[in-house]
C-alpha cells in the first residue's frame, strides 16, 4: 500500500511561498489503478513526485510497502526507489543504447551480472511486446514503442507500484491504446500497482478504478469507478462523471473555468 500522511510541498519564489500541495492524506491499496487528474497546475505531477521524493516534502509522511520513504537516506532511498518504478511522459531513453541495453541499465546499476539483467530485461521485453526489438535503436522507434521500452525499464527491477506522468500525452489515439493496454497488463497479470497522472478522461476509463481530483494543490475528491452509479459531490468531479459518460470525451477541455 501507497500511504500519504499529511503531505505537502510548498516552493520559495519571488519571496513568498507557494503551495504546490496542501497537506494530503491519502491510501492507495495493493494492486489498484489509481488516477490523479486535474486541470494544469492542480499539483498532481508535483504529488505523484512525492511519492519516490523526486521532490522532497515540505511536510508529512510517504509509506510504500511500511517503509516511511520520507525518513531515508540516500543509501536507503535509491533501494526503496526500486519499489517504485517511474515513467515519464518524454520516455527518457539513451539515444546511444539499444533498446536492450536501456531496459539493462537499471538491472546492472543495482549489481546484477550481465546475464541476469540481459535475461530479465527480455523477459519484459516480452511483456510489453518488443522482444523482436531488442537490438535496436531508440530512434528507429516509434513514440509508442519508445514508451513501451520505457515501461519494460521501469518494471525489470520488479516494483510494487508504476508511477505514470502523463505516460500518453505526447501521443496519437491509436498509439495511446497500445500503451495503456501494456500498462493494463502489467497492472493485472503482474499485480502492479499504477498511480497514473492524466488529462485524459480515456485514460481515466480505461485505466483507473479509482480517482483523486486535485484543484489548486487540494485533493477535493476521491471517487471509486467501479461503483455504480459513481457518486461526487463537488462541481468539478461532477462534470467528470459527465464527461465519462459521453464517448471520446476530453476531460479537462472546459474544466477550466469551473
Amino acid at each position: 500500500m501507497i500511504a500519504l500522511q499529511d503531505v505537502s510541498k510548498t516552493f520559495r519564489a519571488s519571496g513568498r511561498d507557494i503551495v504546490a500541495v496542501a497537506p494530503t492524506t491519502l491510501d492507495i491499496g495493493n494492486g489498484q489503478s489509481f488516477g490523479l487528474i486535474g486541470s494544469s497546475g492542480a499539483g498532481k505531477s508535483t504529488l505523484l513526485r512525492l511519492i519516490n521524493r523526486l521532490e522532497e516534502p515540505t511536510g508529512g509522511r510517504v509509506l510504500v510497502d511500511g517503509v516511511d520513504i520520507t525518513a531515508l537516506g540516500p543509501k536507503d532511498l535509491r533501494h526503496a526507489r526500486r519499489l517504485l518504478g517511474m515513467v515519464f511522459q518524454s520516455f527518457n531513453l539513451l539515444a546511444n543504447r539499444t533498446v536492450l541495453e536501456n531496459v539493462t541499465f537499471p538491472l546492472e546499476i543495482a549489481g546484477q551480472s550481465r546475464t541476469a539483467a540481459r535475461r530479465r530485461a527480455l523477459e519484459c521485453l516480452d511483456h510489453v511486446h518488443l522482444a523482436d526489438r531488442a537490438d535496436d535503436y531508440p530512434a528507429q522507434l516509434s513514440g509508442g514503442q519508445k514508451q513501451r521500452v520505457a515501461i519494460a525499464r521501469a518494471i525489470a527491477p520488479k516494483p510494487s507500484a508504476l508511477l505514470c506522468d502523463e505516460p500518453t500525452s505526447a501521443l496519437d489515439p491509436q498509439t495511446t491504446e497500445s500503451v495503456l493496454d501494456t500498462l493494463l497488463r502489467i497492472n493485472r497479470d503482474l499485480g502492479v500497482t499504477l498511480v497514473t497522472v492524466t488529462h485524459s478522461m480515456d485514460v481515466v476509463r480505461k485505466l483507473c478504478d479509482a480517482v483523486a481530483v486535485m484543484e489548486n494543490g487540494h485533493v477535493i475528491e476521491r471517487i471509486d469507478l467501479r461503483d455504480r452509479p459513481a457518486v461526487a459531490t463537488s462541481n468539478l468531479a461532477r462534470r467528470l462523471l459527465e464527461s465519462a459518460a459521453a464517448p471520446a470525451a476530453p476531460l479537462f477541455r472546459e474544466l477550466a473555468h469551473v
